[in-house]
Formats: C-alpha cells, sequence, structure tokens
C-alpha cells in the first residue's frame, strides 16, 4: 500500500478548511491535510520540507499578511512553482481576478462556492483532476 501523499492547503478561515476536509473524506484517496493559516507558514513550510509527496498547494487568495500575489511571486523566485502545482481559489469573481491569478504563476484557479453541494462538487473535481 502506497502512503498517503498530501494536500497543502493555505486557507485563514477554518471553516473553510473544516468544509475541505469534510468534502475530501468522502473521497477514496489517501491524503493528508497540511494546513498552513497564512502565507508566512506556508512559505517557511515549503522552503523547509520536499514537495515531492505533495499532489498539490490549494491558496487562499485573501491570507492575513500576505496576500497570494505576493506568496505566487514568493514561490516564483524560489522555483516551487515547478515542484508542485498551485491551485488559488477566492470568493472574488472575474475572468481579470483568474487570469491575474494565472499570470502570477497558478496552474488553476477556483471560484470558492457560496453553496455546500457547490463547494462539494469544486471539491470532487479538484481530487479527480490533481490526485494522481
Amino acid at each position: 500500500m502506497n502512503p498517503a501523499k498530501n494536500i497543502i492547503i493555505a486557507e485563514d478561515n477554518r471553516a473553510d478548511v473544516e468544509l475541505f476536509k469534510f468534502c475530501m473524506s468522502e473521497s477514496s484517496q489517501a491524503v493528508n491535510l497540511i494546513h498552513h493559516p497564512d502565507g508566512k507558514s506556508l512559505i517557511d513550510y515549503v522552503e523547509s520540507t520536499p514537495l515531492d509527496n505533495t499532489f498539490f498547494i490549494l491558496l487562499d487568495m485573501h491570507l492575513p499578511g500576505m496576500d497570494g500575489f505576493e506568496i505566487l511571486e514568493h514561490l516564483k523566485k524560489g522555483n516551487l512553482l515547478d515542484t508542485v502545482p498551485v491551485l488559488t481559489i477566492s470568493s472574488l469573481p472575474g475572468q481579470h481576478f483568474f487570469s491575474n491569478c494565472i499570470a502570477h504563476g497558478a496552474t488553476e484557479h477556483y471560484l470558492k462556492p457560496t453553496a455546500l453541494d457547490q463547494y462539494e462538487d469544486m471539491v470532487k473535481d479538484i481530487l479527480e483532476r490533481w490526485c494522481n
């Protein structure tokens, strides 16, 4: 049996982290969720930990201390964007915001759903697409 791989989530809203965990629990994937409540914690972790056992980083774009764009720039400078996909998530709609996330190095951007069933569908899609 293969050991569980990691999903790193940078999210300051604990309810969103718990919701993601709940939606993940319905998956058959063996996954460890590693939570960071802010950008500094995330950056410290990825700079000191090998990421070869990581499926992806899920990055909320509105974190305290550093916003998602600053974090993406930092990850890009350290060539960490070449190591693991970074999926950004935000409640801000719009093609311009989506394009800006991609331009800063995100692999994919997701609009944070407001309804539980849509959130479950988003997590299912993320796991199916990125946990292989």
